[in-house]
């Protein structure tokens, strides 16, 4: 049995998503929620739900947490991450930035939201900033 190391894990989630949200951002400037887990044997699932170009982040977000807490009470996800575009005020600084968001959520009881500054050049290319984290809330495995 692998032993439990959820920092590397939601590492892991992180590392493997920020392909797939560097060409939402370049494609489209921004994106909708989506969402991704760790299984049992260390692999990264994807999730996203259909939804049309103007729907409500959040309730988009709400339903995404549903899901992934469907996976964890089915003991199917070790880890999950709900990504978002969002704006935040990074430390050390007094301006909002765009940001994206992952909220990390991991079966050992810790929980973190971990917040990704960025800027788009002319061509919608991100460029990305210094990684910021809050307290999650552990709202998937508790």
């Amino acid at each position: 049995m692998v032993k439990a190391n959820p920092q590397a894990d939601v590492e892991l989630l992180i590392a493997r998503l920020l392909d797939p949200v560097r060409k939402l951002l370049r494609a489209s400037g921004g994106f909708l929620p989506f969402a991704a887990y760790l299984d049992t044997a260390r692999r990264v699932r994807k999730f996203a739900a259909k939804a049309a170009a103007d729907a409500d982040p959040e309730e988009l977000a709400a339903f995404l947490e549903g899901r992934m807490r469907e996976f964890a009470s089915a003991k199917k996800a070790i880890a999950t991450a709900i990504v978002s575009d969002t704006r935040a005020v990074p430390p050390g600084t007094r301006k909002r930035q765009d940001c994206v968001a992952f909220a990390l959520d991991h079966r050992a009881d810790y929980s973190v939201i971990v917040l990704l500054p960025y800027t788009l050049d002319d061509k919608g290319a991100a460029t990305f900033g210094e990684l910021f984290a809050i307290d999650g809330g552990n709202r998937i495995f508790s």
